[in-house]
């Protein structure tokens, strides 16, 4: 194998596991819509897609402090465990607990924008794209929901509006 060949045949593998790398049968707003009849009362501020001993599922964290893995192949409920506030606190991809689950004395139950609705309007703008990670976020007061695409965009949404209010290129 020649090293044209050879760099064609490893862009080609990179191609590969970058596609099935997001290949899942639930999409992100599926897991929220399953997370939600078992939680109906509760109301989701994160859902990441992940694997776990190279199964894929969503993590579908609620406002309760309740973390629901579903299985992205069949949607079916794998675990569901109740996060301490210690937890929270040592993502790194989470804000504090505090700054989450209050604003001026409100919680993020009283979002006009669920995470599954800012899902659809980040899909509105980007089609052809899989969100792999929903975080909400306050940034200068305002709650925010955080669409992480497959494109590589960050779709910041405003989780009373609905209104898409930045876009960026994802590290």
């Amino acid at each position: 194998m020649n090293n044209l060949t050879m760099k064609a045949f490893t862009l080609g593998l990179i191609t590969i596991a970058s596609a099935t790398a997001f290949a899942q049968t639930i999409d992100a707003s599926q897991a929220a819509s399953i997370a939600l009849e078992s939680y109906p009362n509760d109301t989701i501020i994160e859902i990441d897609f992940e694997r776990e001993n190279n199964r894929p599922m969503w993590d579908v964290d609620m406002s309760s402090g309740i973390s629901v893995y579903i299985d992205a192949t069949s949607g079916n409920i794998l675990e569901v465990e109740r996060d301490s506030q210690d937890d929270w606190d040592d993502r790194d991809d989470q804000d504090d607990w505090d700054d989450d689950m209050t604003m001026t004395g409100t919680t993020t139950g009283t979002t006009a924008i669920s995470a599954e609705q800012a899902y659809q309007i980040a899909l509105e703008r980007y089609p052809n794209t899989q969100a792999f990670d929903i975080d909400l976020e306050r940034e200068r007061g305002t709650l925010l929901w955080d669409v992480e695409l497959s494109n590589g965009l960050a779709v910041y949404v405003d989780a009373n509006s609905g209104s898409i209010v930045d876009i960026e290129q994802d590290n």
